[in-house]
């Protein structure tokens, strides 16, 4: 393992260590629906967990470009700031539908492109949205929000590494900071 997989590990695993309130188990039950999750309450959720700070920087509802002409959207996108951690990004896909999650699941072109500018894609979902493990996809991690935490169920593998010079998405980056606060 090289330095620069072994500081993603460790960034990985803090990141894990920040969703978790129980460090060092990697899989958790599922517990019965109370009520049904709204995407927005995911979303304010994951904005208060990933406060935007000098380590990371999360951002919602992340266009891959800038202008009419790029609607592909990533749900959350989570962005290591220090070096020494790999600069780690994490994509995020929120689904609090079962029809959506199957929607994403049956075409995974949609993804394919916010997978290129990550190390991680994690689908994250409702606690009564995936039937089993099974029906997530092998490059996919999965978190299960149930209102109130967030549990890892599959960690998501690490990405093929592709080269990162897209001043298009960097801009949308950039707005996507300032239109949430993060530039001051």
């Amino acid at each position: 393992m090289t330095n620069d997989e072994k500081y993603k590990d460790d960034f990985f695993n803090d990141l894990l260590g920040q969703l978790d309130d129980k460090k060092g188990k990697k899989e958790k039950k599922m517990k019965e629906p109370v009520n049904a999750i709204k995407t927005h309450e995911l979303e304010q959720f994951m904005k208060s967990r990933f406060q935007c700070d000098d380590r990371w920087h999360f951002f919602t509802e992340l266009r891959l470009g800038t202008g009419y002409s790029n609607e592909q959207r990533a749900d959350g996108f989570l962005m290591e700031l220090w070096p020494s951690k790999g600069f780690v990004r994490t994509a995020f896909e929120y689904k609090v539908s079962r029809q959506d999650f199957l929607k994403e699941i049956k075409n995974p072109q949609k993804r394919q492109s916010i997978k290129s500018y990550s190390d991680h894609f994690v689908i994250i979902t409702a606690n009564d949205i995936v039937k089993d493990k099974s029906e997530i996809p092998s490059d996919c991690g999965w978190f299960v929000f149930d209102g109130k935490e967030l549990k890892t169920m599959v960690r998501p593998p690490k990405l093929p590494p592709t080269p990162f010079a897209d001043w298009p998405f960097i801009c949308s980056l950039v707005r996507s900071a300032f239109k949430n606060g993060g530039i001051k």
